[in-house]
């Protein structure tokens, strides 16, 4: 019986039929109030029935506007019209005279016309409510599908940039000393072992990027010699968090490249990571020449300046100091994601 009566009770719930038996049972108590006589059984029946006419029309249209397809307007006035006639006529009974047909008519016009149009316009804004959100999935897809490839392309010119910078020196060095450049030719051999597999990925774990930073200085050891010494210092606790590949490679090359190569006596670099509440903190410290009319204004950084703001928004940062006593200190911020050990 529950089964039976749950179809039932949900079409009762529908808006136009809610409105359309509040319109019936207003007009209801507004005859017995106001009539002459008190109204019969076949009345009540008889008032239900005159909207039987307008509830079709408006399931009509606006099964047509949520499908897409509204109405015309000289359809929909003639479907009113057509609604108003029939609720006129059953409304007359029992008195059919052409007089009292044409003022049940004109009476009922007006009703349906408001009800009609009230809702018409609901589906519509209904229909234009749906249009608009999905335009707005689709430019917010769109957007992110957009921020992606440009995060790609941002991430590829990463390696060939070292790449070009590493074989660079590889070739200085086969014309001055021949051995180190073998040596060093070496070294880049084991580290695009290490680091090819993982090209492709768009995260690493700290610890990953440890192992590509250890093997990167190396490579670099036989062109700086006695004049390069470095540390990383990463808690065994947050070995596991993720950050952007090639990031922290693209600091230490710039501490190389900037800071330490123009010195006769070298330096250090130091590589050392913290986290403060939800952020996961990198700092690439070194004991190179410093902040110069240049610094910060480099193809690596303005990349990964551009790949945090892609990725992260506001919640990510890079930020240049001067380090004490000498050099400068490379601060990277990114929301900490990943496996984290208190």
């Amino acid at each position: 019986m529950n089964r039976a009566w749950r179809p039932i009770a949900t079409a009762m719930f529908q808006l136009d039929v809610a409105v359309l038996l509040g319109c019936w049972a207003l007009e209801l108590v507004l005859v017995t109030l106001t009539g002459p006589r008190p109204l019969i059984p076949g009345e009540y029946v008889v008032g239900v029935l005159q909207f039987v006419p307008l509830l079709l029309l408006v399931r009509f249209t606006r099964r047509r506007v949520d499908a897409g397809r509204p109405l015309p307007l000289g359809q929909l006035a003639l479907g009113v019209a057509v609604a108003a006639a029939l609720a006129g006529i059953t409304t007359a009974y029992p008195d059919y005279e052409a007089a009292n047909i044409g003022r049940e008519i004109y009476g009922n016009l007006l009703l349906v016309a408001l009800i009609v149009g009230a809702l018409e316009r609901q589906a519509r804004a209904v229909r234009a409510q749906a249009i608009a959100h999905e335009m707005r999935e689709t430019t917010s897809r769109l957007d992110a599908e957009l921020k992606e490839a440009r995060a790609r392309q941002l991430e590829a010119q990463i390696e060939p940039h070292f790449l070009f910078n590493t074989l660079a020196n590889v070739r200085q060095l086969q014309r001055t000393d021949p051995g180190t450049g073998l040596e060093m030719l070496d070294d880049l051999i084991e580290y695009l072992e290490r680091s090819l597999p993982g090209l492709q990925r768009e995260r690493t774990t700290l610890d990953e990027e440890r192992a590509l930073l250890a093997a990167y200085l190396s490579l670099h050891r036989p062109r700086f010699g006695g004049r390069l010494h470095y540390d990383i210092a990463f808690p065994d606790r947050l070995l596991g968090c993720e950050l952007p590949s090639m990031m922290l490679l693209t600091l230490v090359e710039n501490s190389l490249k900037h800071g330490l190569g123009p010195l006769p006596e070298g330096g250090a670099i130091r590589l050392s990571a913290e986290s403060s509440g939800e952020a996961l903190l990198v700092d690439v410290a070194d004991t190179g020449a410093g902040m110069g009319a240049g610094t910060g204004g480099g193809t690596g950084l303005a990349n990964i300046r551009s790949r945090l703001a892609l990725r992260y928004g506001e919640a990510a940062r890079l930020t240049l100091s001067l380090n004490e006593p000498r050099g400068v200190r490379a601060s990277l911020r990114i929301p900490l994601t990943g496996t984290s050990t208190a």
